[in-house]
């Protein structure tokens, strides 16, 4: 994944979101691991997204964007 957030085009709301399911993965390990959260929060490391929406609204280039920013492999299912 190369895309980066100027590809998105998006309202304040959905973009923070995105930004903090990228902030959660670079954090992760300090929170869970270093801070001892895991069994407190009953958390596993990554993130679940659902993308939901029409044809050719971004959802894809929403999940790539996260991806490359997060440096991360990107699993695309068809």
């Amino acid at each position: 994944p190369r895309a980066g957030w100027d590809r998105i085009v998006l309202g304040p709301e959905p973009t923070a979101q995105l930004r903090d399911a990228v902030a959660r993965l670079d954090h992760q390990a300090r929170v869970l691991d270093d801070w001892g959260m895991r069994a407190a929060a009953r958390a596993d490391r990554g993130v679940r997204l659902l993308f939901a929406g029409p044809p050719g609204t971004g959802k894809s280039l929403a999940a790539e964007v996260i991806a490359a920013q997060a440096g991360t492999d990107l699993l695309v299912v068809d």
